[in-house]
């Protein structure tokens, strides 16, 4: 297992988790979202995001939103450890209870199905006590672009 700028490589070539890497680092999103990944596996990313008072509804949880950006974050990733650059072409969630302000969700991304053109993936976003936040499910179109 290999690791840089803590995160984990479980079985990446290194050529593969050096370009998932660089393109994680492209844009601000996930900064501005305070998310950061933890690992990459062949067909699976797991990932965190801080639930810092900026991204909090009226109620004082996470903004739904924000957790399907978390879902979609996780899911795509875990698609292009297969080696190409995807898109989502459809995603549902079910969200199933509150992420409180001051908690650290885990998002675990986890490919399903990966055909030609197609790759399913879903996601499990737990909170820190280990509680099942939100579920979710989604479709990714592999482009022509490869990660390497």
């Amino acid at each position: 297992m290999a690791e840089q700028f803590g995160i984990i490589n479980r079985g990446l070539s290194e050529e593969l988790f050096q370009g998932i890497i660089a393109r994680s680092e492209q844009g601000t999103a996930l900064d501005t979202m305070h998310m950061r990944f933890r690992s990459f596996a062949p067909g699976e990313t797991e990932m965190e995001m801080t639930v810092a008072p900026e991204l909090l509804n009226g109620y004082g949880n996470l903004h739904g939103g924000l957790v399907s950006a978390l879902a979609d974050t996780a899911m795509g990733f875990a698609a292009m450890t297969l080696g190409h650059l995807v898109m989502t072409v459809e995603m549902n969630i079910n969200f199933l209870a509150p992420a409180p302000g001051g908690d650290l969700l885990t998002a675990v991304g986890q490919v399903i199905d990966s055909r030609i053109k197609l790759v399913v993936v879903e996601a499990a976003i737990l909170d820190s006590k280990h509680r099942l936040v939100a579920k979710g499910r989604g479709t990714f179109l592999k482009t022509t672009r490869t990660i390497i």
